[in-house]
């Protein structure tokens, strides 16, 4: 794609000559309510893109994966702009699914998997799920109060050596590493991705998005490394294996 600065306009891959709006004009569209926050986002990408015609660059400044950009940049349409807007492929609640993640507080590393129910039991299954994910091993986990963390899963850490940290009742702020992880599944994966029906197959699609997520998207709070190759970086200078916060 070949960018014209005068005339700020692209030339799009079918050799068709449009225009994008500028940013000014993105927020009055935000204003007049004719595209949502998100979208003006998404939109936003493509601005910026269109000024620096480097899709790398362009995905490295808004910390988004390439896969995520090329999918938005193949569905926008120019000349209508709620092509940018998502429908979410997250199946219905009524589907039974619930999706467990984690993160490590230090590299960013991620792992995540569905099951049919929030129990207890899923979680202590979810924790082994982590064990054989994670490539360090797990000395806490930061949790909220959720009864889902109780009984199995609490016995689970106990046998395992796991510190448990409870954060207080009514303060996300303090599992804000989880919080921004669940937006970028929602923006990244669920609004993107056409999600199986199939449990198995949903969770085979999440461990194709986690490598994405921690072998091939740049983190900006990671100086644009890879959750892997942050990792790779501190074994380079520390002997021990690092532990995983979650």
């Amino acid at each position: 794609m070949a960018y014209d600065r005068s005339r700020h306009v692209c030339e799009a891959d079918n050799d068709l000559w449009v225009t994008l709006p500028g940013s000014e004009y993105i927020r009055s569209l935000v204003r007049q309510g004719t595209i949502s926050q998100d979208a003006a986002r998404r939109l936003r990408w493509f601005d910026f893109y269109n000024r620096c015609g480097d899709a790398r660059l362009t995905c490295r400044h808004f910390g988004i994966s390439p896969q995520t950009f090329y999918r938005w940049k193949n569905r926008l349409d120019p000349y209508d702009l709620t092509t940018l807007e998502a429908s979410s492929r997250r199946p219905h609640s009524d589907d039974g699914r619930w999706q467990f993640s984690s993160r490590d507080l230090i590299s960013r590393w991620g792992v995540s998997r569905v099951y049919r129910r929030a129990t207890s039991f899923t979680a202590s299954l979810f924790l082994e799920d982590m064990q054989r994910k994670f490539p360090f091993s797990i000395r806490a986990i930061q949790i909220d109060g959720g009864s889902e963390f109780k009984k199995h899963f609490d016995e689970a850490c106990r046998e395992r050596g796991i510190r448990l940290f409870i954060i207080p009742a009514r303060t996300p702020q303090l599992q804000g590493y989880v919080e921004s992880a669940n937006k970028t599944y929602r923006y990244e994966f669920y609004e993107v991705e056409d999600i199986a029906l199939g449990l198995e197959e949903h969770n085979q699609q999440l461990e194709e998005w986690d490598k994405t997520y921690n072998y091939i998207r740049p983190h900006q709070s990671l100086a644009y490394l890879t959750p892997a190759e942050y990792y790779q970086g501190w074994l380079k200078s520390h002997p021990q294996p690092s532990a995983s916060l979650m």
